[in-house]
């Protein structure tokens, strides 16, 4: 008898992953709370452990798949001594949409085997236009679809890059901030449909992804793609410089007292090890509770004031 291995929610907001790795193989022995496998989400690279112990008996999707959704499976595992179910060179199995068409799944058709309970979802499937689903409704995810109607996104004018082209958060944010690029242009308010990636620019408005001129014979290039970290890193960069006005100020500042008082911190044991950034992360935390009118964002024509200050900071990491 056979168990599945889902794909699993590892983040409150997570809707899909890629399986950067495997870390075991058809037939291999697992034991409860061994790393069977390395997943990626659009913030870091998490392990995956298994539940119980077993053997593993056939890996459904391939590493480096991406857009596996949550909940699809990924791995089936066999009671201990259980023979796993023999390797076929067969091509990959097929799934069907709700619409009747047929895409690319990600387990191999076994000759004689019954179909397993939950559908297999394709992880490697590129991103395509959404198409209408049953009843002429855009496949979206709930989040997504919460996002559009608080913003007034169309949703059926987009792309979307979940898996069979269904509309995801990601790409509601991605709208956003393409309609915010082009209002802070045009000086014109954007209606409440989003430019999709690949359409032409119009006179006046601002260029959208994959508008870019192509290159000449005389600048070549490459195309480097990116991982799901690198991707959310890229929006999100994007959306703040284009929703949130920037202004530059400078002062001289002199630290000789912040670097003894460093130095003194991080010569106690068991100390934290401090950099002049976590410093200087602390005064802006106490500027904006000095100064609470500071600490606002504009959004529908109204003032949010926190009541708490809350403070990003970007690092660098080998993605980016």
């Amino acid at each position: 008898m056979s168990r599945e291995i889902l794909m699993p929610a590892l983040t409150p907001t997570m809707e899909e992953g890629t399986l950067a790795r495997w870390h075991v193989r058809p037939g291999d022995s697992v034991k409860p709370g061994q790393v069977i496998a390395e997943i990626e989400t659009d913030k870091s690279v998490l392990e995956l452990e298994a539940l119980e112990g077993g053997e593993i008996g056939e890996l459904m999707v391939e590493e480096g798949a991406e857009g596996v959704a949550v909940d699809s499976v990924i791995a089936t595992l066999l009671e201990p001594g259980a023979a796993p179910a023999p390797e076929a060179d067969e091509p990959l199995a097929s799934t069907e949409h709700s619409d009747g068409g047929v895409s690319p799944g990600v387990g191999r058709a076994r000759p004689g085997s019954s179909p397993q309970p939950r559908s297999q979802v394709s992880a490697s499937t590129p991103a395509m236009p959404s198409t209408e689903g049953r009843g002429g409704r855009v496949p979206a995810s709930p989040a997504a679809r919460r996002i559009a109607r608080e913003y007034g996104i169309d949703i059926s004018t987009l792309n979307g890059t979940g898996p069979r082209g269904r509309i995801v958060a990601a790409d509601i944010e991605a709208a956003l901030a393409l309609r915010s690029a082009a209002e802070a242009v045009t000086g014109i308010p954007a209606t409440g449909t989003a430019p999709t990636a690949g359409t032409a620019p119009t006179a006046g408005t601002a260029p959208t992804a994959g508008t870019m001129p192509a290159p000449g014979l005389e600048t070549p290039f490459e195309e480097l793609s990116l991982s799901t970290l690198g991707k959310t890193m890229a929006r999100r960069m994007a959306e703040s410089k284009t929703t949130i006005p920037h202004f530059h100020c400078s002062i001289d500042v002199n630290v000789e007292a912040t670097l003894r008082l460093r130095t003194e911190l991080n010569e106690a044991e068991n100390g934290p090890r401090l950099s002049l950034n976590d410093f200087v992360v602390h005064a802006a935390a106490r500027a904006l509770r000095d100064t609470p009118r500071m600490n606002v964002q504009y959004r529908d024509d109204r003032l949010i004031r926190f009541r708490r200050v809350d403070i990003a900071v970007a690092v660098a990491v080998e993605e980016g």
